[in-house]
């Protein structure tokens, strides 16, 4: 009876082991990928302009990557299982974020809009205490869109649930993929800091800024509030992000107050090109006569990695399909404009560059008014033979003072 006993107590003991380890989520292969970071922002040039134009808080840019994307970005196919779980623990897979708190970058916040935190952009170098003075205020926030409950803050978050699938092996067991993740979004706005050629940094940095983590049973659990100064605990579990670098301009004296977004420039035969111009303008409006003040034209990143500028670039990201044309941009008397030239890393604008001088009047009151009369036509482009389809593509509206 003794013996039969032992035995008994070791069987059901076995049993209970087993039962534990099948509850337990798993990274399946080597998980996500560390190594990458991705960067998310917007891809081009951010005008900063005085604070009596430009007031703290104004919306500069918004930003938003996928789960499919973010999964690519790490070099995942999408459909890649990344994680199984037992069926009966669904409610309790979650995905995680906070932001990475290196340099007490992430200990006080730069200004708090309809509830939301935003952070200062550091200068990339500066000894302590470093010293925000980029113009721009930033947060990022899980899945698409902007609000309180899923901004990045500076300890980790898990309330959101994590979407699955059940495993089409074993239904028992449910999987999440790389697609299954929210994405994120990434808000700038323009911070409280008056900025001057003197007092401002030209670029803002490319940084590792935060983590997108996967939480369930045995994977990230044992986290706790206080969590934030590194890396999630479970290898291959998470996403690295960070802000993507961008090149920035600072008047302190000017800002556009009106301009026409969308040019429609026609439909017109191989024949007929180049197109007759179409005309569109620019109000900008500054400090009654103030000097040396400058626009400039920023193409995309087709016109980037090639280094053109004497003529736009179409944009397939835009729906682009026409072949061997280009888009030519004219000033008020006729004459092509050249675009400006900037650096595919997203380094400084160079001062000597392709600016046009504004010259801004002066008036009876504070400020002045000026609008830069431009235009636009399509024209032949390349040794690529001319193909019918659809034209388009983007040029931001840039101002500087020399």
């Amino acid at each position: 009876m003794i013996n039969h006993k032992i035995k008994l107590a070791i069987f059901l003991s076995l049993m209970f082991s087993s039962f534990l380890a099948n509850a337990l989520c798993s990274v399946v292969g080597t998980g996500i990928n560390r190594a990458p970071v991705t960067y998310l922002g917007p891809i081009d040039p951010i005008a900063i302009y005085g604070l009596q134009f430009q007031p703290k808080g104004m919306p500069l840019s918004l930003s938003y990557m996928s789960g499919t994307q973010l999964s690519i970005s790490n070099g995942l196919n999408p459909e890649t299982v990344l994680f199984r779980c037992n069926a009966a623990d669904a409610n309790q897979i979650f995905e995680g974020y906070y932001l990475f708190r290196a340099d007490n970058a992430h200990l006080a916040s730069a200004q708090i809009v309809n509830g939301i935190t935003y952070w200062a952009i550091w200068v990339v170098g500066a000894v302590s205490p470093r010293t925000p003075v980029s113009g721009v205020d930033y947060e990022f926030f899980l899945g698409n869109g902007i609000n309180v409950g899923n901004a990045f803050g500076n300890e980790p978050n898990w309330t959101k649930r994590m979407a699955y699938e059940v495993d089409p092996t074993n239904s028992n067991f449910i999987i999440i993929k790389g697609k299954h993740f929210s994405g994120f979004t990434n808000s700038q706005i323009r911070s409280g800091i008056a900025v001057t050629a003197s007092n401002f940094n030209p670029v803002i940095p490319q940084q590792l800024k935060g983590f997108i983590f996967f939480r369930g049973p045995g994977v990230n659990n044992t986290m706790v509030s206080n969590g934030g100064n590194g890396e999630p605990h479970t290898i291959g579990s998470f996403f690295r992000v960070g802000l993507r670098g961008v090149s920035t301009t600072a008047i302190n004296s000017c800002n556009v107050e009106r301009n026409d977004a969308n040019v429609s420039l026609g439909t017109h035969s191989q024949n007929a090109l180049p197109s007759s111009p179409v005309n569109f303008s620019v109000t900008v409006k500054c400090d009654s006569g103030s000097t040396g003040i400058q626009y400039g034209l920023a193409p995309g990143m087709e016109n980037i990695s090639k280094n053109v500028t004497d003529v736009l670039l179409l944009d397939p990201n835009m729906g682009s399909t026409a072949k061997g044309v280009a888009i030519e941009i004219l000033n008020s008397a006729q004459s092509k404009i050249p675009l400006l030239n900037l650096p595919a890393t997203g380094g400084v604008i160079s001062s000597v560059n392709n600016w046009q001088s504004l010259p801004i009047p002066a008036s009876g009151g504070p400020t002045s008014s000026v609008d830069v009369n431009l235009s636009a036509r399509i024209v032949p482009y390349g040794n690529e033979p001319i193909a019918p389809g659809v034209v388009r593509s983007k040029v931001t509206f840039m101002l500087n003072k020399n």
